[in-house]
């Protein structure tokens, strides 16, 4: 299917939700030098237990009335202290629950590590605290973006029409997957870092779902070898429970009215260039038709 026309390419918009670990770099360099059996011991809990917070998060909210079925949502990349996951967003209304439940889970997880603190990050007098940072993005395929299959696995002699490896495994290129690797450098234990189209859908829900979270813009930045060099709107989740006493001193507040809401969502409409190039609108497939230049490029797409 071609969206909601005929064809055999689907358009898919996805979003991809990522976590790093803070400082790991500093404490790898520790473990390193003084034995790694902890280290190894504290990656493999890192992925069980935070993907463990994650599901229930997210199995809690897929319990409240009205939520209806959420897509599973799958582990597309890890290494080493980054995990990369990635759902189908067939469903505005959806977007929210998704965020909800990482922003969540990613709160409870660093509630453990701040446990942790005092029994293994101090190094040369100094304490190293690991947190996760996380990041979202949205990004569609294949108009936009491309998923590809890439080699995978052992090496093998073949024939003329059998590729010299053994697997392939999916992977996503595209401008939207530069822009979601690079947000992971404005991402902090407190910021939970949103690409411009996240934050269009969040803003733009019918139901005031921006109102769930605190949001924050904190300027423009560059980010190395994207939009070729244009400065990039920073906006963040709020992963603190309270707000801090020094917001007030500092100005920091988050984005609170409609009047506000309005604003960001025609900011992040107009960088975005969806108004001047429909085809870069993310489009939630379940509730709304395919507009036919998206079908009309979908056929063309096809039959490269």
């Amino acid at each position: 299917m071609i969206g909601n026309s005929q064809g055999s390419v689907s358009y898919r918009l996805r979003l991809f939700l990522a976590v790093d670990l803070q400082n790991s770099t500093a404490l790898k360099f520790r473990f390193f030098c003084e034995g790694m059996s902890y280290w190894r011991s504290f990656l493999a809990g890192f992925y069980r237990e935070f993907a463990t917070v994650f599901l229930e998060s997210l199995d809690g909210i897929g319990k409240k009335p009205g939520v209806g079925s959420l897509v599973p949502v799958q582990i597309w990349k890890s290494s080493g202290d980054e995990v990369v996951m990635v759902v189908d967003l067939r469903h505005r209304r959806h977007l929210k629950y998704y965020l909800k439940a990482f922003r969540d889970g990613v709160r409870r997880y660093n509630a453990t590590l701040a446990e942790k603190d005092p029994e293994i990050f101090r190094v040369g007098g100094e304490t190293l605290r690991m947190r996760l940072k996380p990041r979202a993005w949205l990004a569609d395929f294949p108009i936009n973006n491309m998923e590809f299959s890439t080699p995978h696995g052992t090496l093998e002699r073949s024939d003329d029409n059998k590729m010299p490896w053994s697997l392939e495994i999916p992977d996503y290129f595209g401008p939207a997957m530069d822009v979601g690797f690079r947000l992971g450098s404005l991402a902090t234990s407190r910021k939970f870092v949103l690409s411009v189209e996240t934050v269009w859908a969040l803003v733009g829900e019918e139901d005031e779902t921006i109102k769930d979270f605190r949001l924050f813009m904190e300027g423009r930045v560059p980010l190395k070898g994207v939009r070729g060099g244009e400065s990039y709107p920073v906006f963040w989740l709020d992963l603190e429970k309270e707000i801090p006493d020094e917001d007030a001193w500092t100005g920091l507040r988050p984005f609170a009215s409609n009047t506000d809401y309005e604003k960001i969502e025609k900011l992040c409409r107009g960088f975005i260039g969806m108004d001047k190039n429909p085809l870069l609108r993310p489009i939630f497939i379940d509730d709304e038709k395919l507009p036919p230049a998206f079908s009309d490029t979908m056929y063309r797409i096809q039959e490269v």
